[in-house]
């Protein structure tokens, strides 16, 4: 989907059922380096954290909250104000 459709951000749950969210983040990233990038969980575990962002990619803690998403966001936000200039 991602290849045929023009998405800027992705929001990705770590825990899914045919992969984990940084498999899918890692598949992302090779498809579109620049995207913005965060894993959403509240597996907090330090290796998660690390792998994330070894990715690329933002880690944001469950429960979400509009303090814990709008770094994140705020960031990306720049990030494709920055590439679109």
């Amino acid at each position: 989907m991602v290849a045929a459709q023009n998405v800027d951000v992705a929001l990705i749950d770590f825990n899914m059922t045919e992969k984990d969210g940084l498999e899918l983040a890692s598949e992302l990233r090779a498809l579109r380096p620049e995207m913005p990038l965060a894993i959403i969980t509240a597996n907090i575990q330090d290796e998660i954290v690390a792998r994330a962002r070894a990715i690329g990619a933002g880690f944001v803690a469950k429960p979400l909250t509009p303090d814990g998403l709008e770094p994140f966001l705020s960031g990306a936000a720049l990030r494709l104000r920055s590439s679109k200039a």
